[in-house]
């Protein structure tokens, strides 16, 4: 697993220890402050320990910035540092904070231009010679203005996460340059998620922080993300049941433990979680007064998912007829609504795709022509290109691939080109079955998996699981088991390869083995929707399911 895998990036389909003496702290700032949100008038976002050169008012301004930018909750912690700013114009470690924010290192967002123009704004403060910090607060920021530097992205990376881990350790005292040095070695290209060196690195020194200060939501949710694998997720089901509660006022803190229920296939868990996420970024939206677009459909998507996992397909179904009202809402104030109608399209598929699976009826999906690919971000192109390939769309699938292939030669996207392409195959391999070419589909989705599989053993993702149901349809049951599987040990309890795999048992001649996939698929589905054809097929294998 790479914390920025590519299915979240560009294709959805790619479908402990002794800590020092930290008294020491105090001396390095003049206003030294514990901070907790709490009361019924605050954000509740944790606790922690952040001394600066900041006035007593900037500092609280501040604190609070840099509690939202542990949760990843980048809007709401700008308007906390640009207040320190106004309140304390001298005050160095705002500007570092506020430079910080337009910087989105696990989703391979960076505002170059925004984070440079802050930093200038801080230069001309130095210039003026009205600058406050202290030597250990410049290191901060002279490790920041790495990533704002001239010259390619991922070198940025590398040289900030050496500066980041050199101030840890000249500051052992200052947890703060830990937790930070660690979310900066999760960004260094190369980085493995399910590499033992790798993510021992990151998790030591964030174990111990979260041991003393379990109400530290950078400790806890960079914790989350390291142990976001099938190998590591048991290690990280502590913090994830902990996070929500530490921050309850981040949509994202919400959401983040359902990256570890997702890779332990508990998906009742998961639903609520992002449940409540979505429902806390609708109170902030109105709260704020900010745009539509602005709520969080992260979560929103990781909702639907879990319905359909869940077999909720009623559920999911108004889910997407009532984002689809949402645009129209979105587009009546006078919003932009372009990215969210990507986000519609890329619910349609999920939906669609499911419901086929599933043997419900299937509603076609098709690209709006006013959808121009060509200008779409990095993480939204891929759905398009799906969705156009499926629709036989071969204008605007061309114009996505273009676009694809844009973000493929840029250095930051290098680590994502062997995934990506193998993404493109299963698609063309997906036009052939629906063509009726299911040999030429089997052999193409076949090159897909291998190509998935060139980098790492482990890779299976879109070309494997299209490849092991195109097997099913040709018969070639034994191998399609061997691919479900795999993927299970990817994505325990999943009923799409659960039930593909009870199907290739059947056809493979071993009922024993396939009424135990049909029996867990009826577990997983034990509050779905009723007359559910997969579901129906399961009962009617193992007639003693209709007691449960």
């Amino acid at each position: 697993m790479k914390l920025l895998h590519p299915t979240r990036i560009l294709l959805p389909l790619v479908l402990i220890l002794f800590w020092p003496n930290r008294s020491g702290l105090a001396q390095h700032a003049g206003h030294h402050g514990e901070h907790e949100a709490a009361g019924s008038d605050e954000l509740i976002l944790g606790a922690i320990d952040f001394p600066t050169s900041g006035s007593p008012e900037a500092q609280e301004a501040f604190l609070r910035g840099a509690l939202a930018l542990h949760s990843f909750w980048y809007p709401e912690a700008r308007d906390h540092f640009r207040k320190a700013r106004e309140v304390d114009p001298g005050f160095a470690m705002a500007y570092w904070g506020e430079a910080m924010t337009h910087d989105h290192p696990l989703w391979l967002e960076l505002d170059t231009t925004a984070g440079r123009n802050v930093l200038a704004d801080l230069d001309a403060i130095v210039a003026s010679g009205e600058v406050k910090w202290t030597e250990r607060e410049k290191a901060f920021v002279d490790a920041l203005r790495i990533i704002y530097a001239e010259g390619p992205p991922e070198d940025h990376r590398v040289r900030f996460a050496d500066a980041m881990q050199t101030l840890a350790k000249q500051h052992p005292e200052d947890d703060e340059a830990t937790v930070f040095a660690a979310l900066a070695r999760m960004t260094v290209p190369g980085f493995d998620g399910e590499k033992a060196e790798d993510v021992v690195a990151v998790a030591a020194p964030l174990e111990q922080i979260y041991q003393r200060s379990p109400n530290h939501p950078g400790a806890v949710h960079y914790l989350i993300h390291v142990y976001d694998s099938p190998v590591y997720a048991p290690m990280g089901l502590r913090v994830a049941r902990v996070y929500a509660e530490i921050a309850p006022a981040s949509s994202h803190a919400i959401h983040m433990p359902s990256h570890i229920f997702r890779e332990l296939g508990m998906w009742e868990e998961m639903a609520a979680s992002n449940e409540r996420a979505y429902q806390a970024s609708i109170d902030w939206q109105e709260r704020t007064g900010r745009p539509l677009s602005s709520r969080d459909y992260h979560a929103y998507e990781w909702m639907l998912d879990a319905y359909l996992k869940l077999g909720r397909y009623a559920d999911a179904r108004r889910l997407v007829d009532e984002f689809s009202v949402l645009v129209k809402k979105a587009e009546a104030r006078g919003e932009d609504g372009q990215q969210m109608v990507v986000n519609g399209l890329g619910y349609e598929l999920r939906y669609a795709t499911a419901a086929r699976l599933a043997g419900l009826p299937t509603p076609s999906v098709e690209v709006p022509p006013e959808i121009d690919a060509s200008t779409l971000p990095a993480y939204t192109v891929g759905t398009v290109a799906e969705v156009a390939s499926l629709a036989g769309d071969d204008s605007t699938y061309q114009k996505a691939v273009e676009r694809l292939r844009y973000f493929l030669a840029l250095p930051t996207f290098a680590e994502y080109r062997n995934a990506v392409e193998a993404g493109l195959k299963a698609m063309k391999a997906e036009r052939m079955r629906a063509a009726g070419d299911l040999d030429g589909a089997v052999v193409l989705a076949r090159e897909a998996m291998e190509q998935e599989l060139s980098e790492k053993e482990t890779d299976f993702g879109y070309g494997t699981v299209k490849l092991a149901e195109l097997l099913l349809e040709t018969g070639e049951a034994a191998e399609a088991a061997v691919l479900f599987e795999r993927l299970m040990t990817r994505r325990p309890r999943d009923p799409r390869y659960t039930l593909g795999l009870a199907r290739a048992f059947v056809r493979a001649g071993e009922p024993t083995a396939a009424a135990a996939r049909y029996a867990e698929l009826a577990d997983i589905w034990h509050a779905a929707d009723a007359g559910i054809p997969a579901l129906e097929e399961a009962v009617g294998f193992v007639p003693e399911l209709a007691d449960r």
